[in-house]
């Protein structure tokens, strides 16, 4: 009995192995590249305008904490210590 039940254990946790390898097969192998009346169409990529929405989402928001934060640091210490202070000198 004990035999019986580590046998099929053991096949079950092949199907679940098999399966996981099917999965990342299919997840990993890229399709091949098809051809759209007679032209091979690049894939998708960012363009200069993703760039700059990327730019941004990202980089304004962190411009207006850096400034946020020197702004503050400015009030509590009495000294300039952001970036424009080098330019108002």
């Amino acid at each position: 009995m004990v035999w019986f039940v580590y046998g099929v254990a053991i096949i079950k946790n092949q199907i679940k192995n098999q399966k996981r390898q099917r999965m990342i097969k299919r997840f990993f192998n890229s399709t091949p590249r098809e051809l759209i009346l007679g032209h091979d169409i690049p894939s998708p990529r960012l363009t200069g305008m993703g760039w700059l929405l990327i730019l941004l989402y990202l980089g304004v928001p962190a411009m207006v904490i850096g400034g946020v934060l020197d702004f503050i640091l400015q009030i509590i210490t009495g000294q300039c210590m952001g970036v424009w202070c080098l330019f108002l000198k």
